[in-house]
This record gives C-alpha cells, structure tokens and sequence, in this order.
C-alpha cells in the first residue's frame, strides 16, 4: 500500500473518530442535562408534594367567587374576552404559558379559565406580593407560589413538578418580569425544564392591551384600555435528547408570536432567554 493511501486512510479514520467523539459528548450533555434536572426536581419530593397540596386546598370557596367577580368587572370595564378555549387541553397536567405586561395578567388569564381548570390551578407570583397584607391575600387566593424574578429555586420549580405530576395546572410568564414596552422579552428556561420532566404540554397565551391599561413603570392604571386573551395550541415537547430546552423556548416563543396582533411581534432583544 503507498504511503499517501495509508495517511489519508488514517486522516479518515481520524476525522469519523472525532466526529463520533464530538457526536458522543452532546449525547452525553444533554443526558447529563436531564439527569440533573431530575435529581433537582425531585429533591425534598415528599415536602414540596405537601406544599403543593397545602396552596391547592387554600380558598376553595372565596377563590372562585373572586375570579367571577374579577371577571364581570374587567368585562364590562375593558370589554375583557378570551379565544381559544377549546384549546385547553381536556385534563391536567399542562403549563399555561402567557406573555407578561402588567400586574394583572395572572387575573385576566385565570379569571376567564373554566372552573374546574381554576380549582387545580397554581400561578408564580413574584414574592414582593407576599410582602404586604392585601396584596398577599389577593396573591394566596390565586393559588400563588412566591418566587424571586431574579432566579427561579430549586424548590420552587419542585413545588410546580409536583404540582403538574398530580394532574393540576402551572400558569407562568416565561419572561419573569413585566415588559417596559409591550413588546415579547426573551424567554427563560424554567417552562421548558418543567415539561421536558414532567413530559406535559404547554399552551401558549397572548394577552393583548395589558401594557395600555397599566405600563410597568407607571405606579397607576393609566386607561380603559379593551384587553383580550388569545390561547393557542399546545405545544407537546419532545424527548430531552431530540430537543433541548432552549430548541423548545425557542419554539414556545414563536408560538407566542403567532398569536400575537402585531404588537408584539418584534423580540425585545436577539438572544433566547437561557
């Protein structure tokens, strides 16, 4: 065999190794990736499963009066609608995913929800409304967990796995804060860690006028601005090893536009929210 044969052989060989090692590695990250998520979320298990139940349980009876009475009123004060009902799926678990514009989002979304669906219903609220005594009771009949906007808990995100491993629902805003202008922010991981483990769907909702009726930074609702609640599809994510987490924040986030009316349709910034 000639010496030039046997070098590109070996440079052949050499190149399919690096190509399988490389191939290999990713396989591997990404398995490391799961691996790690489900050791996080299933951490203190028993305690963040009584926890769950403990928020569930609470205002059985005012809750669902609250919403009713929350709903007439935005009815008839900013025309409030929602479409696509028919799109919930028909029984838990799932993630209710919604853009994030002002204070009362979680309300406008949750008050329009069918009942049984707001009974097995858990919302992330962040925890500087647990900080004062109305805004802590309106945020424990929500059936809110508090969470810091700045980094999502461990515990946190266990108390909302255990809350969709018993069939019930998650309502988050994949942004983590409000957006200063209305326009979508890049989204977080979280819902799609959350559904990877869990193997759940996650519906994608857009509220439109929410940023007109009460910006982030003004300290007051500024007008009688008509508010809607658009729900898409959901959106069924695929094994951790054939999608990774920010491939399905990615596409969560392009659902979320599509249902937009062209508010939202620019991204506040290039990269994905990671």
């Amino acid at each position: 065999m000639k010496v030039g044969h046997v070098n590109d052989c070996r440079q052949t060989d050499s190149t399919v190794c690096t190509a399988a090692s490389a191939a290999s590695v990713a396989h591997l990250a990404e398995k490391t990736a799961g691996d790690y998520w489900s050791e996080v979320l299933e951490f203190n298990a028993e305690e963040n499963r009584r926890i769950a139940n403990r928020v569930l349980d609470s205002y059985r009876l005012a809750r669902p009066l609250f919403l009713s009475v929350f709903r007439r009123v935005f009815k008839t004060w900013s025309g409030l609608c929602v479409v696509g009902l028919e799109n919930l799926p028909p029984t838990g678990p799932y993630v209710l995913a919604a853009n994030h514009e002002c204070h009362l989002d979680s309300l406008f979304v949750a008050c329009l929800l069918p009942r049984e669906v707001q009974r097995k219903m858990v919302v992330l609220s962040k925890k500087e409304h647990f900080a004062y005594p109305v805004t802590r009771f309106i945020a424990k009949l929500c059936h809110g967990i508090p969470v810091d906007r700045a980094q999502i808990s461990a515990s946190v995100l266990g108390i909302c796995s255990q809350v969709l491993k018993q069939g019930g629902v998650l309502l988050i805003h994949p942004e983590g804060t409000r957006s200063p202008d209305g326009r979508l922010q890049p989204f977080r991981k979280g819902v799609a860690v959350l559904a990877h483990h869990v193997e759940c769907p996650v519906v994608p909702i857009h509220i439109d006028g929410a940023h007109e009726f009460w910006p982030k930074h003004s300290f007051f609702p500024r007008c009688r601005s008509r508010i809607s609640v658009t729900i898409g599809p959901p959106i069924c994510p695929r094994t951790i090893t054939s999608q990774t987490a920010r491939e399905f924040t990615r596409e969560l986030t392009l659902s979320m536009v599509a249902l937009s009316d062209g508010r939202t349709r620019r991204i506040g910034s290039a990269g994905q929210g990671s």
